[in-house]
């Protein structure tokens, strides 16, 4: 629903729904949630349930909506029909869905990873002990046993 018109979002159930309201304004409802079902509210005042046209397409919320209208009039389209709508709609979750996957792995793949070392500030990291020199501890000790 590139705009919420009577005649574009109705479909067959228009005529009933607006006879005798050439030119007239309806007073349209939906939950910006779920746009797959709007309620036009009628001459005697009640509200009757409209759906897509075409109830193959998914719900979208009205967030979706605009921005997918946001980037189709940014790619200079001024012309936009449902079927166009819904392609993008769906093209983007793909996007973001995409995004998410490799969100999680890169976390994962940090997770599984050995922590990084410290940088060592004092310079005197671990080295390895050759045990067949004395260090300088035990020359000393050799000393005074003798």
């Amino acid at each position: 629903m590139a705009s919420i018109s009577a005649t574009s979002a109705i479909g067959p159930m228009r005529r009933p729904l607006m006879s005798g309201r050439s030119g007239e304004k309806l007073l349209i409802k939906y939950d910006p949630r779920d746009l797959s079902r709007i309620f036009v509210r009628r001459l005697s005042g009640r509200f009757v349930e409209a759906w897509y046209r075409d109830l193959s397409w998914p719900p979208i919320t009205l967030t979706e909506q605009r921005s997918v209208m946001r980037l189709l009039r940014a790619q200079g389209r001024q012309e936009v029909d449902e079927a166009l709508l819904f392609k993008t709609a769906l093209r983007q979750r793909e996007i973001v869905d995409a995004a998410q996957r490799q969100t999680i792995a890169a976390r994962k793949s940090r997770e599984l990873r050995p922590p990084d070392a410290p940088p060592d500030s004092r310079g005197d990291s671990l080295k390895g002990i050759d045990s067949r020199k004395p260090t300088q501890d035990e020359e000393g000790l050799e000393g005074r046993r003798e």
